[in-house]
């Protein structure tokens, strides 16, 4: 995967430029400048800060099957899925199939 492009698809579907995206990731700008421009892939911890910038997960990020974003909702959603027992889980899911074939 080549992040430089991800980074930048994902910076040219939200309209932001590099400093736009500096600002909302809480970075320097410079920061977002040589990302571009050395040939060494950005730490970790600087990737995390361009996907809150992003407003994505880096699951989100890394994912290479499909190029989709996460609504809010869908991640508040999973979020809180992810805090369920498996018993919780399964429920929820049940209620949601409900909802969707208006049985409820």
């Amino acid at each position: 995967m080549d992040i430089k492009k991800r980074v930048r698809y994902y910076m040219d579907l939200k309209k932001l430029n590099n400093n736009q995206l500096a600002i909302k990731s809480d970075l320097n700008p410079s920061v977002i400048s040589s990302l571009f421009t050395r040939s060494s892939e950005p730490e970790l911890t600087t990737l995390f800060s361009i996907c809150k910038g992003l407003d994505i997960t880096m699951s989100e990020f890394f994912a290479e099957d499909k190029m989709f974003e996460l609504t809010k909702n869908q991640r508040d959603i999973l979020f809180l899925f992810n805090q369920l027992t498996n018993e919780k889980q399964e429920l929820a899911i049940l209620v949601l199939k409900a909802f969707k074939n208006n049985e409820c």
